[in-house]
């Protein structure tokens, strides 16, 4: 079996969703295809992820998908380290991006009556989309 598989295995076995198991693949592929397009070395030490992390902010990714890989990246290195592929974890103490605070703009009366009449409607989906909308 292959270490991927290993450690899809592993987080099968801590019940991670499939989507985690997708994400944590997915980002550590990212991190390989990074360090091979910039022909940095794939070590998982804090100068290496970091400097991926920033790659990614820099190339336009939100924050809160840079952490997601980084967290990927993370949790593979501390995977490697239980199975005794390493011998410490350099990115234990390793802090994940600032997230952002995003501001959503509220609706204008008129769009929020345009909405509300959206949902008009016997069906229980109209009843559930009319009860979300939050009051003004």
């Amino acid at each position: 079996m292959c270490p991927s598989g290993l450690l899809d295995a592993h987080l099968a076995a801590e019940r991670k969703s499939a989507q985690t198991l997708k994400t944590y693949a997915d980002g550590v592929r990212f991190f390989l295809r990074w360090t091979a397009s910039t022909g940095i070395p794939p070590s998982l030490d804090r100068r290496t992820v970091n400097a991926f992390t920033a790659a990614l902010i820099d190339g336009g990714a939100q924050a809160s998908t840079a952490r997601s890989r980084q967290l990927a990246v993370r949790r593979f290195s501390a995977w490697l380290l239980d199975e005794g592929e390493i011998d410490d974890d350099q990115l234990v103490q390793l802090r994940t991006p600032k997230l952002d605070t995003k501001i959503v703009e509220y609706l204008e009366d008129d769009q929020l009556k345009a909405l509300i009449k959206a949902c008009s409607g016997k069906d229980l989906r109209d009843r559930r989309d009319e009860a979300i909308i939050p009051a003004s």
